[in-house]
């Protein structure tokens, strides 16, 4: 809930770093991330969304260890009810076989929030 200071070197170093250092594991929560957004004191006048495709989990953790497309877009649609108003979001899609209804569902978030899409293929740098 707190904004950095992007001209401060050592806090902004220190930010990349931590960031470097995580490793994604067990899933992924779209909706906790645009929850997290409300606490915020200012909104954010934009959203970078980073993602290999739809969101495995929810608020809470699944039950299973496996997830299908269905589940997945139920999940996405669940996690835009979250999102604040009036903020584009720009998705960089990063590409992973098997999630065949990312793609679109992705798309229109960023077209329907005035955000931008992109999908680099995978030999680029």
């Amino acid at each position: 809930g707190k904004w950095l200071d992007v001209s401060n070197k050592d806090q902004y170093q220190q930010a990349m770093s931590s960031l470097r250092s995580l490793t994604p594991a067990k899933g992924t929560s779209l909706e906790k991330a645009f929850i997290s957004m409300s606490g915020f004191e200012r909104r954010p006048d934009n959203v970078f969304l980073i993602t290999d495709g739809l969101p495995t989990q929810g608020i809470r953790p699944p039950r299973s260890n496996t997830i299908d497309g269905n589940a997945r877009l139920k999940l996405f649609n669940q996690a835009l009810q979250r999102l604040p108003r009036g903020i584009p979001v720009n998705v960089i899609l990063e590409p992973m076989e098997g999630d065949p209804m990312a793609a679109a569902a992705l798309w229109q978030l960023a077209q329907r929030s005035k955000g931008a899409f992109m999908s680099p293929s995978k030999d680029w740098p």
